[in-house]
């Protein structure tokens, strides 16, 4: 039976982009980027529109992928390294943002809980922006302060694949969060 509902958000797993050409799309190792509080993506779409008889005659949309923002509780060090491209100070052991860092593209992958069971979702190639600095007093209470990404997910060279969706019923559920599916065969 299939889910009816969705909510919750984990196991976010951030797989760093090697190669992204028309030939091929390859991936790094698997990041785990933990502290999952909200995932945002609206559909990226631009209308081509025709006109004929005085009237609208013909209409499609194009798909260019999804924009949005991840919230997570903090960005590890190993995250701001491996994919910001900050270095760590061999001096003061600081990590140090350069203005001319590169910030890799990756595959994502990600969990949302069903009424039924689990449905793992993949987008193939992803590009950030670096993350904001913010915090706040402690007042009455200590409450946590979040980090949010700015994201967009754009088709990859090879397939033009963008987005995969794993229910627990498919054949590759259950290496979803190991590893990005590399070539669409649909």
């Amino acid at each position: 039976m299939a889910n009816k509902v969705q909510f919750g958000l984990s196991n976010i797993k951030l797989f760093p982009i090697t190669k992204d050409d028309t030939t091929a799309t390859t991936y790094g190792e698997k990041i785990d980027l933990p502290g999952a509080v909200t995932l945002s993506l609206d559909s990226e779409e631009s209308e081509g529109k025709f006109h004929a008889d005085n009237m609208l005659y013909f209409s499609s949309f194009k798909s260019s992928g999804y924009t949005g923002s991840l919230e997570i509780a903090r960005i590890p060090a190993n995250i701001l390294t491996e994919i910001f491209g900050q270095v760590k100070d061999s001096t003061s052991g600081a990590l140090v943002e350069k203005a001319t860092d590169q910030v890799k593209q990756f595959g994502m992958a990600f969990q949302i809980e069903g009424d039924e069971s689990p449905t793992v979702y993949q987008l193939m190639k992803v590009s950030c922006g670096k993350p904001s600095v913010k915090s706040n007093t402690i007042t009455d209470s200590a409450e946590p302060v979040t980090a949010e990404l700015k994201i967009s997910a754009a088709p990859r060279m090879s397939d033009q694949a963008i987005k995969a969706i794993f229910e627990s019923d498919s054949t590759g559920y259950a290496t979803a969060l190991t590893k990005i599916l590399e070539k669409a065969n649909a």
